[in-house]
């Protein structure tokens, strides 16, 4: 099994946080800052987690441990991952956003509500 699934201990729903931790040199790395999106054990077990890597590229990556791809593989895990450049992460933001939000009029005030739950540093600005 992918090491990094398993160390990414994030639930759903849980703020991002990235990670500490001291490599050979006594220099410090960053672990890359992700979530779990999806955790489901079963005959068939699934996780898939976001992380943002070292480099800013977004990745989604996933895992499903389960008989058929022992079967099929001869491993018991599929690993998969999908890597969005950093280049056009801003791209992909807007994109969800669309999908998240278009046609609400509260839109505005929903994304604030999410930003300060999560901590995240915003800034909102209004003219009268």
């Amino acid at each position: 099994m992918n090491k990094s699934l398993e160390s990414s201990t994030m639930s759903a729903g849980e703020s991002p946080v990235a990670h500490e931790n001291n490599n050979v040199g006594n220099a410090p790395e960053t672990k890359p800052l992700s979530i779990r999106l999806c955790a489901h054990r079963g005959p068939i077990s699934i996780f898939i987690d976001a992380a943002i890597l070292d480099n800013g590229d977004l990745q989604l990556s996933g895992v499903d441990v389960a008989e058929p791809p022992l079967e099929i593989f001869g491993d018991s895990d599929y690993e998969y991952w999908v890597t969005v450049p950093r280049e056009h992460k801003d791209r992909l933001l807007l994109e969800l956003l669309r999908q998240l939000y278009q046609g609400d009029c509260s839109a505005d005030g929903k994304l604030t509500a999410i930003l300060e739950a999560k901590g995240i540093p915003h800034k909102f600005d209004n003219y009268v």
